[in-house]
């Protein structure tokens, strides 16, 4: 009868404690399936108070205190060390077989589910097969970055069949593209993120860093640090004038194209980067700085200015009178005509089609003040202050005489452009009488003001034509000749370039062509 008893009340017991046994393994089951396995990824990056952290480091138990710190804590029971940022964000976490000890403490192996559903028994091969090739193989170690993580596995030896013997999870800053040498997403560990170029692992080019708070900074990187914002975003036309194209702002402003820029040769040494449909180019001088940019109708979606704010590219003379006023200066040709307007340091030519509809906007540095010195550099022989020197920078090589500092005086200058100027300077500028010969073998024989043609002088161009006579800011004003390849010769009056004024056309079959003549036509014979 007593047995009886016992036997009922066991029995009782159990029928009644089942449940609780029975939820108890499915929490524990549960919390288990939440921190092992692939869902150990879900940790890096949180901090200690998240409610998945919490439980997790109370399932381990206690810590080894002998072998943590406020940034590292370790269960050698456990098999596992977990690394923490400023204290309090797990940064890694590493899981350990039976091999491992730190201090001549063993560790027992991590004995839960491991990540990627590896085991401990795997090997190189294996975790190949399973996860495909890695990032990274060294000796002994594979690295994979496409996971959510950065991963790096361990192994007793460099063999294909050695065994699995740690494994490393840890915060993966880079979570898209190339954070090396390319374009990529950055995140820091305190949240703020970074997306734009690099260069040698550093912020480089152009790109955004967005703070926790909001705040951003948008723009320029050079070597990590910032230099100032975005030229399509900004302030616009103005901000690339004076710039050196080989300038980060430059090569930036040209990526942001969907085929970047092409570079061209053009006569006179200059250069231009003609962007993808021809909506912008950038015009540089000798000494390769940027003094004109223009931009066609096609193009004014991909600048900040004023005028493109406030006009359409269709927009006609009358409307852009009444948006500007009126221009101090209006050249008319057989394909269209061209307005001037100061604006600060800059001329503005707005161009129109023969129909009188805007058709494209330049910006030109009218004060070479803006634009870096080309005597910034380093003096190679003599004195570069006050005297005889030879100087070697980005614009060139000057070999001639120095007046505090500058170009003065009568001295050759090779221009990295290609071509070369030897004759009279003045505070920087070829100033005087002066040859000029281009890479193309185009050659100027005359007087210079503050770096253009002004005076008189001759001008040999590349196709075989050939320009005598007066100059006024780099343009043919006044009296002059022009010889053309095909024989004939003006001989008259010129104004900004073409012939404007009295004139006679000699023709190769003996015909002449005298009157008045406007724009490079005759309007009256005489």
């Amino acid at each position: 009868m007593k047995n009886s008893l016992v036997f009922f009340l066991c029995l009782t017991f159990l029928f009644f404690a089942s449940p609780f046994v029975f939820a108890t393994n499915i929490l524990s089951n549960t919390l288990t399936n939440t921190v092992d396995g692939d869902n150990l990824f879900k940790l890096i990056g949180k901090s200690k108070t998240d409610p998945l952290v919490r439980d997790f480091l109370n399932k381990l138990g206690m810590k080894d205190e002998s072998l943590s710190s406020n940034f590292i804590w370790t269960y050698p029971s456990n098999g596992i060390r977990i690394g923490f940022y400023k204290g309090d964000i797990i940064d890694k976490i590493m899981l350990y077989d039976n091999t491992y000890s730190v201090n001549d403490k063993k560790f027992e192996a991590y004995s839960s589910k491991l990540p990627k559903n590896l085991t401990w028994r795997d090997t190189k091969s294996s975790t190949i097969v399973k996860l495909g090739i890695p990032s990274k193989d060294n000796a002994n170690y594979m690295e994979y970055n496409n996971l959510p993580v950065e991963v790096v596995f361990y192994y007793t030896g460099s063999r294909i069949k050695s065994r699995l013997r740690g494994i490393l999870l840890r915060f993966k800053n880079c979570i898209s593209g190339d954070c090396e040498d390319g374009e990529g997403v950055y995140v820091e560990r305190d949240g703020s993120r970074y997306e734009g170029e690099w260069k040698d692992g550093k912020r480089h080019g152009k790109g955004s860093l967005v703070y926790t708070n909001g705040v951003t900074k948008k723009g320029f990187w050079e070597n990590g640090n910032y230099k100032g914002q975005d030229f399509f975003e900004s302030n616009g036309l103005y901000d690339l004038l004076g710039k050196h194209k080989d300038s980060e702002e430059v090569k930036s402003a040209s990526s942001r194209q969907k085929k970047g820029y092409q570079q061209i040769h053009l006569a006179y040494d200059h250069f231009q980067y003609v962007f993808n449909n021809n909506k912008l180019r950038f015009y540089f001088n000798d000494y390769g700085y940027l003094y004109k940019v223009a931009v066609n109708k096609s193009g004014f979606g991909e600048v900040s200015h004023p005028l493109t704010e406030k006009v359409t590219p269709y927009s006609d003379q009358n409307y852009v009178a009444y948006i500007m006023g009126s221009p101090y200066k209006k050249y008319n040709y057989r394909t269209g005509s061209t307005w001037l307007y100061k604006d600060k340091k800059f001329d503005l030519r707005i161009r129109f089609t023969k129909n009188g509809i805007m058709d494209g906007i330049d910006v030109t540095v009218n004060d070479e003040d803006i634009l870096v010195n080309a005597e910034q550099g380093t003096c190679k022989t003599g004195n570069c202050k006050d005297g005889f020197g030879e100087l070697i920078s980005e614009s060139g090589r000057y070999i001639g005489k120095f007046k505090d500092g500058k170009f003065d005086g009568q001295g050759t200058m090779y221009y990295a452009s290609g071509g070369y100027y030897k004759g009279s300077f003045s505070e920087g500028m070829r100033d005087g009488r002066g040859t000029y010969i281009w890479s193309d073998n185009s050659k100027y024989i005359g007087n210079w003001k503050n770096n253009q043609k002004h005076g008189v002088g001759s001008m040999h161009y590349q196709n075989k034509s050939r320009y005598e006579g007066q100059w006024y800011q780099d343009q043919r004003h006044g009296k002059g000749s022009m010889y053309y390849p095909n024989g004939e010769h003006y001989i008259g009056d010129w104004s900004y370039n073409s012939q404007t004024g009295k004139g006679t056309l000699y023709k190769t079959n003996g015909e002449r062509q005298t009157g008045i003549w406007q724009n490079g036509r005759l309007k009256s014979a005489l």
